[in-house]
């Protein structure tokens, strides 16, 4: 992955870092977009989740986050938040995250235009009750900061 320019700025040594990495506006632009566009796919241009699973799954965990964050935090916040059993493992799910659930080929703002409609309300409509959510908090978005999350 490189800046190219068509995400917002972010410092090298956050890219580079091996704790931190490349945040998701790189990711999805140099990584989700092109690879689930390629037609020969299944489904070109669906989302990285239906590209990796065809007949997607029930959303059990909302996942909330922001793309300013590196990759490689968020996963790994990500896998501490996520609840574990008894043992230590963690248990069965499957979560809905925006930048991984929505066809990111797509114009997402048309997406968004009408809130009953979006993704992100579907995603949480259809949850089973009662739904659960997971905010990710990371050293470049403090998820209190964000009003999307408040």
């Amino acid at each position: 992955l490189i800046n190219t320019g068509s995400v917002p700025s972010y410092p090298q040594e956050k890219f580079d870092s091996v704790e931190i990495g490349p945040n998701m506006y790189q990711v999805n632009d140099q990584v989700i977009i092109p690879m689930t566009a390629d037609a020969r796919l299944a489904l070109p241009g669906a989302s990285w989740a239906l590209m990796s699973e065809s007949i997607g799954t029930l959303v059990t965990w909302f996942v909330t986050h922001a793309w300013a964050e590196g990759v490689y935090e968020f996963e790994r916040k990500l896998s501490g938040a996520w609840p574990k059993d008894q043992y230590g493992n963690h248990t069965p799910g499957a979560a809905y995250i925006c930048f991984l659930s929505n066809p990111q080929n797509l114009n997402i703002s048309q997406m968004l235009s009408h809130i009953e409609t979006s993704p992100f309300n579907v995603a949480l409509q259809r949850m089973p009750r009662p739904g659960r959510m997971l905010m990710i908090s990371t050293q470049n978005a403090p998820i209190h900061e964000r009003l999307w999350c408040v």
